[in-house]
């Protein structure tokens, strides 16, 4: 969950800044929070997915491509005949780790946004202190 907490940071504090550079006419505040956990949680499987299939692929030895070569096979067949079949078992268990990892994010980013319902109820409770309800509602709600 790191790049959620990174993607929220930077863009806290330098979207509006860009955006008034860009002539849009949006503010933070108009981003939904889900947005950006998505973009989070998508940029840390983009990097973990890409190393397991980066170090998968090293794996396969520069020995199968020279004799698939000498089968007469293309660099397309040499992929999809020797190079995947060799590297997916190696990268199933980065895959599985990294999906184990995505659904402890998804976990993470909705605590983020219960902290957001609660501290909502309670701005909402604090001028006639009705905490009991507002607290009650943010329950119902989660």
């Amino acid at each position: 969950m790191f790049w959620g907490i990174i993607i929220f940071m930077v863009t806290s504090q330098n979207f509006n800044r860009v955006a008034k550079a860009l002539g849009w006419h949006m503010h933070y505040g108009d981003l939904p929070m889900s947005l950006l956990a998505i973009i989070g949680l998508s940029l840390m499987a983009m990097v973990g997915l890409s190393e397991a299939f980066r170090g998968a692929f090293e794996s396969v030895k520069t020995v199968q491509f020279d004799a698939a070569r000498s089968l007469g096979m293309t660099n397309l067949q040499t992929i999809r005949r020797v190079l995947i079949p060799q590297a997916f078992p190696v990268a199933l268990p980065m895959i599985i780790n990294m999906l184990i990892n995505l659904i402890k994010g998804t976990a993470i980013a909705s605590l983020i946004s219960v902290v957001e319902i609660f501290s909502t109820a309670t701005q909402a409770a604090s001028p006639n202190y009705k905490y009991f309800e507002a607290y009650i509602a943010a329950a119902i709600i989660y």
